[in-house]
This record gives C-alpha cells, sequence and structure tokens, in this order.
C-alpha cells in the first residue's frame, strides 16, 4: 500500500511539473502572438496614415496647392518609412503611388500640362 501511495505521489507531482512547464510555454507563444499582433496593429495604422496622406495630396494637386501637396507627400513618405516588414506588398504598392503624386507635383511645378487621369 504504502509503495502505490509513493507511485501515485510521484505520477502527481510528475503530472504538476508538466502542467507548469506547459503553462508556461503557453504563455511564452500568448506574448508572442499578441506582440505580432500589436506590430500588424501599427502597420495597418501607418498604412492607413500614409493613404489619407496621399489622398490628400493628390487633392491638393488637383487644387493646384503644391505646398500642400509636397506637405501631404512627406507626411505619407515619413509614415512608409515606419511601416514593418509584414506589410510589404502594401507598402510597395503606396511607395508608387507616392512617386507617382511626387511626379505629379514636380510635372506642374515645372510648368508642364497635367497628366490625364488614370
Amino acid at each position: 500500500m504504502k509503495g502505490f501511495l509513493a507511485v501515485l505521489i510521484l505520477l502527481l507531482l510528475g503530472l504538476t511539473g508538466y502542467n507548469t512547464w506547459e503553462i508556461r510555454n503557453l504563455r511564452q507563444e500568448l506574448a508572442a502572438t499578441e506582440a505580432k499582433l500589436n506590430e500588424q496593429r501599427q502597420s495597418t495604422d501607418l498604412l492607413t496614415q500614409a493613404t489619407a496622406a496621399l489622398a490628400a495630396a493628390r487633392t491638393a494637386v488637383s487644387g493646384a496647392d503644391f505646398t500642400a501637396a509636397q506637405n501631404a507627400l512627406n507626411g505619407a513618405k515619413e509614415a512608409l518609412g515606419k511601416v514593418g516588414e509584414r506589410a510589404q506588398p502594401a507598402l510597395k504598392w503606396l511607395e508608387q503611388q507616392a512617386s507617382d503624386v511626387g511626379r505629379q507635383i514636380q510635372t506642374r511645378l515645372n510648368g508642364a500640362p497635367p497628366a490625364p487621369a488614370r
């Protein structure tokens, strides 16, 4: 009987140790997942800011307010510079859009006629 009780206690101690180890691993995984989610939220917020700034720049170019367009474009570029690697496809597209707006601003500042809208 004492031997059975000793084996039972050892099994319970082993199970408790295993549960403690699993809980520790799950907490680490949860922390890593939360960090990734936070990074994605920040990237999404920055991409949203950049998109809004590009829209404002396009509107300013259409209204011939090139100073406001340049300021909005600079704001978009600043936001794009902070985006993480996970958002690279969206980042590349937005950088192309920013480049197009920058070209439009330079073209209009140099006195060339406006390019047709796409």
